[in-house]
């Protein structure tokens, strides 16, 4: 029983490094496939309502695919990007739109993926996956890498859990975590980079820190004390 005790009162154990990074994988891993009949665009305008922008985005969804723009494209979801409302000055929100026709929303994208910019009336477009905002933040960290190979005339492509792999001599390589970069980049037989630790970037950098403990009040305490509200007072004593 004090053994017990003396574990009880120990402070909580802290997670290796390598094991929160791959739990962030898997979440982000998780967020990802909840996202994957959602396209951003970007260039709408804000002066555009709900109602017109789902038949302006389906106009512009038949123009990449070479439709005619009378066709409609159904969408369970169109909602612009979950931040405050920027100024007139300022480039417009993000549109989010979820198709629930996957095979279409691939031919979309497969097709938006042939130009950057697509001209739209007086509007210039553009089309991206919706993606979790942890891959979004190691695909920026990992943009040296990515430079490097396309210098280098290498392809290369992303995987879900988050991964950037390339084929070097037919094997083929792969980052998974920051600590993977150094291997990699010998791999390819291409300079040593430096390359920001995503993992700790996206939780702040500060070490995981357990929630304290709350401190309980005893019940035996707090039913003395409602039992002695509902007592009846005591009659006084005479003296």
């Amino acid at each position: 029983m004090d053994h017990l005790e003396e574990r009880a009162n120990l402070p909580p154990e802290q997670p290796q490094p390598a094991a929160f990074g791959e739990l962030q994988r898997r979440v982000d891993d998780l967020d990802n496939r909840g996202r994957r009949h959602n396209i951003r665009v970007r260039g709408m305008a804000e002066t555009e309502g709900l109602e017109d922008l789902r038949t302006t985005l389906s106009e512009a969804f038949c123009m990449v695919l070479g439709r005619s723009q009378s066709e409609l494209i159904p969408m369970d979801r169109v909602n612009r990007a979950l931040r405050p409302k920027p100024p007139p000055t300022a480039p417009p929100r993000d549109i989010i739109c979820c198709l629930p026709d996957y095979p279409l929303k691939e031919k979309i994208m497969a097709k938006a993926r042939l130009s950057r910019t697509w001209a739209f009336g007086e509007r210039s477009l553009e089309f991206y996956q919706d993606l979790a905002p942890f891959t979004l933040a190691a695909r920026r960290c990992l943009q040296p890498v990515t430079q490097a190979l396309r210098q280098a005339d290498t392809p290369y492509r992303w995987g879900f859990p988050f991964a950037l792999a390339a084929l070097k001599d037919g094997v083929r390589y792969t980052i998974s975590h920051p600590a993977d970069v150094p291997t990699f980049m010998a791999a390819m037989e291409l300079p040593v980079l430096h390359v920001k630790d995503w993992e700790s970037e996206t939780r702040g950098g500060a070490p995981f820190e357990p929630p304290a403990a709350r401190r309980r009040r005893p019940r035996d305490r707090g039913r003395r004390s409602r039992d002695r509200a509902l007592m009846p007072p005591e009659p006084p004593v005479a003296i």
